[in-house]
């Protein structure tokens, strides 16, 4: 199955910008050639016409932008496109070698499923991936589904720490024991509204695997480290 990506509104902006400071057109003969593709391909990029996953971060890479994921538009991808997409070739990084490939694509799942969820509107769903379908501290929400479009890139998956858990960042208080948080997973999420990029965050969440599948039981900011 091949992944297709289209540009956004505010990523199309970011990359008018870089090519402005190279000097180039937006149909820069260097700029496709380089990225090894044609200008019918460019021209669909600046059209925001979906083009293959890997020539997408080729002319956002010629131009400077390592940083690709904040000029896709997820919104149009299905649930299984974004879990595909997350499990293929930008697999997050993995820091322990005991955790599957099965477990991998579970934790990567109910983010897929959150970012759904804001896009939707969707309150029952977004909190279908948390623990017993609760509210959780600094992550109400009331917050997330304000917002008209949200990105969420799994950075690394990795197995919980005891000195990592922190019983006052979880509510309410039962939802925490020594055993139910199995993996930390540290994420960057990118905010829209109004079709335009506002702000992103680095957060790390804990996750547990349940019998009806994987749940976030908590979350912690840059901040709270």
């Amino acid at each position: 199955m091949a992944v297709s990506i289209s540009a956004s509104e505010a990523g199309l902006q970011i990359v008018d910008h870089a090519r402005r400071k190279k000097g180039w057109t937006k149909y820069e003969e260097a700029w496709y050639q380089i990225a090894l593709t044609s200008r019918a391909t460019l021209k669909r990029f600046w059209a925001r016409e979906a083009i293959r996953q890997e020539i997408f971060i080729a002319i956002c890479q010629v131009v400077g932008i390592e940083d690709w994921e904040t000029i896709a538009d997820f919104s149009s991808q299905t649930l299984e496109d974004r879990q595909f997409f997350f499990s293929g070739s930008l697999q997050p990084t993995i820091l322990d070698g005991s955790i599957t490939q099965e477990e991998v694509r579970g934790v990567l799942e109910i983010f897929a499923s959150r970012d759904d969820s804001v896009r939707n509107k969707n309150v029952e769903g977004f909190l279908g991936t948390q623990l017993n379908a609760q509210e959780i501290k600094k992550g109400a929400s009331k917050g997330y589904l304000s917002c008209s479009n949200m990105t969420t890139t799994v950075l690394q998956v990795g197995l919980a720490k005891d000195r990592e858990i922190n019983q006052d960042m979880c509510a309410p208080a039962t939802f925490l024991n020594d055993s139910c948080v199995d993996y930390a997973v540290e994420v960057r999420e990118d905010y829209e509204n109004g079709g335009k990029s506002t702000h992103s965050a680095y957060l790390t969440y804990f996750v547990s695997k349940t019998d009806t599948g994987f749940r976030i039981v908590q979350l912690r900011s840059k901040e709270d480290k």
